[in-house]
Formats: structure tokens, sequence, C-alpha cells
């Protein structure tokens, strides 16, 4: 992605004139070239990474969730049981 490249975050519930308007910029001021680039790394600093939207796709499927734990001791020990 070129540095300068304005895409439009895939979160559900937060699209880019969202962030925007959250730091009180609106909608015509976006393209001004005194503040474009600030705003493409706004948006940019919102969308997660590959690694992370995965991860989100998997909880909410209920893939690769463990059990919940009675204590540290007991998570320690499935975390150790994971990595052998």
């Amino acid at each position: 992605m070129a540095k300068n490249e304005l895409i439009v975050p895939p979160v559900k519930g937060k699209g880019a004139y969202k962030i925007i308007d959250s730091e009180g910029i609106c909608i015509g001021e976006m393209f001004h070239p005194d503040i474009r680039d600030y705003v493409i790394e706004l948006i940019n600093a919102h969308i997660p990474n590959e690694t992370t939207l995965k991860s989100i796709e998997n909880s909410e499927n209920g893939i690769g969730l463990s059990e919940p734990f009675e204590n540290v001791e007991e998570m320690i020990k499935d975390l150790e049981q994971d990595n052998e």
C-alpha cells in the first residue's frame, strides 16, 4: 500500500468518515492538501492487520478458544501444552 493511499477501514461499525468526524474534521476538509496526509495516517491507523482480522474472525466462529481457567497456573499449563 502506498504511503498516501486513502483506504476505508473494513472494521464493523467504523467507517473512514466516523474516524475523521471523531477528530473534528469535516468531509470537505479531508481532501485539503494541508491535512490530507494526516487524514490518511489517521484512517490507516484504525485498520487492523491481517493477523488481527483473522483472529477476530476465528473468535467469532469459536475457533482457537479455550475453556475458562480457575487460576493462572491452569492457564500457563494449557499454554505450555499448546507449544509442545
